[in-house]
C-alpha cells in the first residue's frame, strides 16, 4: 500500500492538556495506536518541564487527543502502553492506545528505514500544532547526526536556522520526494534569543531499538487486540478452532527457534516480533504470522478483512503474502482448518537387552487447551523394538495414522541420550527424522535419578521467571559443556535460561546432575551439532557468559533449540496419569 500526503495529514493527532490547550502531536502508527513524546503526554498531565526528568514510570492519566482533519474537537480518550522517559538525548517516546475508535479515513502509516546520507538533500515536511488550528512548517532538509543517532534538522534555504515552533513536538516528518514518514520530531535545546527548540527527528531504527521496541510492540499490541476481540464475540466452539488457527499461524512462523512465553498471546507475538526475517524477504516474523492467519478457514470474514487492512498498513501487499502463505501450507501438508499435531514419544531402554526400547505414543492437538489432569489415553502402548529402527517405525506410523496431520514430535528420552543424534537417523522415506518432521528432544523426568527431589525447587523458579518476563524474553546463558572447572557452573545460579554447548554423551549426566542440584534451573537447552555451535562462537567463551538479551534474540534465528511447548513440561509438573 501507498500513502498519499493526505493520508498523512488525516493520520495526525492533535494532543490536548487538562485545559484543553493543543500542547504537542501524535500520529496513527498503528491501528489503534498513536506514538508521540514523553514530554508532549508530561505536558498534558500539567508537569512542570523542570520535573520531565522525574517521570521514568509509565504515567496512569488518562489523555485527551482528537484527529482535527477527520474529527475536528470530537476527542478521545488515550492510556499510556508504551514508555521511554524523556531525555535530551536517548529516550522521550510514548505510545498510546485509543479507548474508542479512530474516526473513518484515518489510516495508520508505518514509518520508513532511511539512511541519513541517502535524504540527507531531500526536503521534509512536518504537520503539527503551533497554533490551536494545527498546519504545515516550512521546509527542513537533514544537517547532521547528534547524540542518539537522531536527526538534526535546518530550514532549507537557511542552513544557520534549525528552530522549529513549539506543538510540533510529536510530529511525523513527511519526505516529499519518497511520501513516507522517515521520523517523529522530538523538539529540545531551547534557544533562548527566539524561545523556540531545535528541530531533531527520532529515525525509525532508533525508534525499533532494542530492548524496548516501542514501534514493533504497538504492532504487537494492535494486531493482539485485532484478535482477542474477536475471540471474545466468537461462541465456544468457533473460538476454540479460532484458538487452533493462532497456534499453527505461530508454528508456521518456525517460532520453535525462539523461547516464548506462552503466558498471553501478546507476549508469544511479542517474541514473534523480535526475531529476525526469516524465507520471506523483507517480511518480519509478525506479517508472516498475520497472513498466515488469515489463510485459515477458522478466520471470521470481518476478521480477514481487518487482519488484511493490518498488514496494508505495513506496506505489504497482502494478496502476493497471501498466496505465498497458501503454498507454504500445501508444501508443508498443513491444512487450513486442522493445525499441526503434537506427537509425544516416550522411549525407555530395555533394561535386559541394550539395543531394544520400549515406546508409548500420545497425540496432543491444541497444547493451550491440554489438561495433564485429565490427559488422553495413548495411541500406542508399550510397543518394543530396535532402537535403530525407532526413526523408521515413527515414520510408517505416522504415515498410517490417518487422524495425524504433519505432527511436531516430541522425544522424551532419558537425559544420558540428548547428545545421540536421533535426529539423523534415516526414515523410510530416506530422509532424516529431523529433517523430515519438527522434532525436539526433552528430558523424561521419570527416567531421571532426581525424579520429584527438586520439583519444588524448580516450580518456585520458573514461577520466578513468569512474574519477572511477562512482557519480555527469559535471559539465556551460554555455557560450553567440556569447561574443565565445575565452578564456573555456579554462575547459571542467576541465569534464567540455559543453552549448552558441545555436550558428549559422557558428560550428560555429570552436567545435568549438577545443574539440577546447584541451580535449580527448570529447562535447559543444547546445540548438540557442530555447525550449530559455530554459529554461537562469537557469543561465548570457554567460561560461562551471560548474553545480552538482544543479541541472544538476534542469534536465536540461527540456530536450532527447544520450543517449550507444554507449561507443565516445563517446570517438572508431569501428570502421573502419562509418563512424562
Amino acid at each position: 500500500m501507498t500513502f498519499t500526503r493526505e493520508d498523512y495529514i488525516r493520520a495526525i493527532t492533535r494532543i490536548f492538556d487538562k485545559h484543553n490547550h493543543a500542547i504537542g502531536t501524535g500520529f496513527l502508527v498503528a491501528p489503534g495506536y498513536i506514538l508521540t513524546c514523553a514530554h508532549v503526554v508530561l505536558q498534558a498531565m500539567g508537569i512542570d518541564k523542570r520535573e520531565f526528568a522525574l517521570y521514568e514510570g509509565v504515567p496512569t492519566d488518562l489523555i485527551a487527543l482528537d484527529f482535527p482533519v477527520l474529527a475536528n474537537d470530537h476527542k478521545i480518550n488515550a492510556k499510556v502502553v508504551a514508555w521511554l522517559p524523556y531525555s535530551l538525548s536517548q529516550g522521550d517516546v510514548a505510545g498510546l492506545k485509543l479507548l474508542a475508535a479512530e474516526p473513518s479515513g484515518a489510516k495508520s502509516i508505518p514509518l520508513t528505514q532511511v539512511n541519513f546520507s541517502d535524504i540527507k538533500d531531500e526536503e521534509h515536511s512536518v504537520y503539527g500544532f503551533g497554533s490551536v488550528e494545527g498546519g504545515q512548517s516550512d521546509a527542513y532538509k537533514p544537517k547532521t547526526i547528534i547524540a542518539g543517532e537522531r536527526f538534526q534538522f535546518y530550514k532549507a534555504g537557511n542552513p544557520n536556522d534549525e528552530t522549529i515552533q513549539g506543538g510540533f513536538s510529536g510530529a511525523p516528518v513527511w519526505n516529499e520526494q519518497r511520501n513516507c514518514i522517515i521520523g517523529m520530531i522530538a523538539t529540545a535545546i531551547i534557544s533562548k534569543e527566539e524561545q523556540r527548540s531545535k528541530a531533531y527527528a527520532i529515525p525509525k531504527k532508533e525508534l525499533d531499538k532494542e530492548p524496548n521496541c516501542i514501534l514493533k510492540r504497538l504492532r504487537v499490541y494492535s494486531l493482539c487486540d485485532l484478535i482477542e476481540k474477536h475471540l471474545q464475540q466468537l461462541g465456544n466452539d468457533q473460538k476454540q478452532k479460532l484458538r487452533k488457527a493462532i497456534t499453527t499461524a505461530i508454528d508456521l512462523c518456525d517460532s520453535g527457534s525462539v523461547w516464548i512465553e506462552k503466558e498471553t498471546l501478546q507476549s508469544q507475538l511479542l517474541g514473534l516480533s523480535i526475531l529476525g526475517n526469516r524465507g520471506w524477504n523483507g517480511v518480519d516474523r509478525l506479517t508472516q504470522f498475520a497472513v498466515f492467519l488469515a489463510s485459515m478457514d477458522a478466520v471470521p470474514a470481518l476478521m480477514y478483512r481487518q487482519v488484511k487492512n493490518w498488514v496494508e498498513y505495513s506496506k505489504f501487499n497482502f494478496d502476493s503474502l497471501q498466496t505465498r502463505a497458501i503454498s507454504e501450507k500445501k508444501e508443508r501438508n498443513v491444512s487450513p482448518a486442522y493445525p499441526r499435531e503434537h506427537l509425544v514419544v516416550e522411549v525407555k531402554p530395555d533394561e535386559q537387552e541394550e539395543n531394544n526400547v520400549y515406546i508409548s505414543i500420545w497425540a496432543i492437538g491444541d497444547p493451550d487447551s491440554y489438561d495433564s489432569k485429565e490427559p488422553p489415553p495413548p495411541l500406542l502402548e508399550t510397543k518394543k523394538l530396535l532402537f535403530t529402527e525407532l526413526p523408521s517405525f515413527i515414520d510408517q506410523w505416522i504415515d498410517e495414522e490417518e487422524s495425524l496431520d504433519d505432527p511436531m514430535v516430541h522425544f522424551f528420552v532419558p537425559r544420558y541420550w540428548l547428545a545421540q543424534n536421533l535426529d539423523s537417523y534415516k526414515t523410510n522415506s530416506g530422509l532424516t527424522l529431523g529433517s523430515q518432521y519438527k522434532l525436539v528432544m526433552r528430558i523424561d523426568l521419570s527416567q531421571s535419578p532426581t525424579l520429584g527431589k527438586y520439583y519444588k525447587w524448580w516450580g518456585e523458579k520458573w514461577r520466578k521467571i513468569l512474574r519477572e518476563k511477562a512482557q519480555s524474553l527469559a535471559g539465556a546463558t551460554f555455557v560450553r559443556a567440556d569447561i574443565t572447572q565445575k565452578k564456573q557452573l555456579l554462575e547459571l545460579k542467576y541465569a534464567e535460561m540455559a543453552i549448552l554447548e558441545n555436550l558428549t554423551e559422557a558428560q550428560v549426566e555429570e552436567v545435568f546432575t549438577f545443574i539440577t542440584k546447584k541451580t535449580a534451573l527448570p529447562v535447559a537447552l543444547w546445540v548438540r551439532r557442530s555447525e550449530l555451535s559455530d554459529r554461537v562462537d562469537h557469543l561465548t567463551s570457554p567460561r560461562v557468559k551471560t548474553t545480552r538479551i538482544q543479541a541472544v534474540a538476534a542469534e536465536r534465528i540461527k540456530m536450532t533449540l527447544l520450543r517449550e511447548s507444554f507449561p507443565d513440561f516445563i517446570s517438572g509438573r508431569h501428570s502421573s496419569k502419562m509418563p512424562y
